[in-house]
């Protein structure tokens, strides 16, 4: 974990009893609480780069009721590898309560994004998965007794090798992080619940 201005992150019930991770909630100050899980590869590998092959990244998440509205808070990044202009990048978010994807490599970028805005008292899996040149994104809403109701958007283009030419750079959950792992001042930082955190590379 990294965190900025005292930020915590809690282990609190998550949707099917396990353990669920709570991050901090809206604050728009700029020295508001922040707090984002950071990831590193084992030591001189490039583990979280995908290259040519196909693979799938989700989350599951509970939005809080308020999670965005300033310079420094105005988004909701969920997981994220690579910042917007590296030569590598993948991403969950759900910016404007509404859950979006993009795969970037060597030859492009290629994003989907739902129109539809999620519930903040309801929880939530987003997957997407990169097939070749296309992405997929699929979000289903969890009920007591299983999904209730599922959205999905496709989008194509050249994408590439999505390997990162820094092997340092950390995944992150719940935030934005700077490419030598600390919080950015514009932390997009996620306001609710993170469960079941899955990156997997795809046969």
């Amino acid at each position: 974990m990294t965190s900025l201005n005292h930020g915590k992150l809690r282990v609190v019930p998550g949707r099917d009893g396990g353990g669920a991770v709570q991050f901090p909630s809206f604050d728009p100050s700029p020295k508001g609480e922040r707090a984002v899980l950071r990831v590193l590869a084992p030591s001189g590998t490039n583990a979280f780069s995908p290259g040519d092959s196909d693979f799938t990244f989700a989350a599951t998440f509970r939005l809080d009721a308020r999670s965005q509205g300033s310079t420094s808070d105005n988004g909701d990044n969920l997981l994220q590898f690579g910042r917007y202009g590296a030569d590598a990048q993948y991403k969950l978010d759900i910016d404007d309560h509404s859950p979006a994807c993009r795969v970037k490599g060597d030859r492009g970028a290629v994003a989907a994004k739902l129109s539809m805005d999620v519930n903040a008292s309801d929880w939530y899996t987003v997957t997407c998965q990169r097939d070749g040149e296309s992405i997929k994104l699929r979000v289903v809403q969890l009920g007591s007794d299983g999904p209730t109701r599922e959205w999905t958007k496709s989008a194509s283009g050249d994408i590439g090798s999505v390997t990162s030419s820094n092997a340092t750079t950390p995944l992150s959950v719940g935030g934005k992080l700077t490419f030598d792992g600390q919080i950015d001042p514009s932390s997009d930082q996620f306001n609710g619940e993170v469960d079941d955190v899955l990156i997997r590379l795809d046969e």
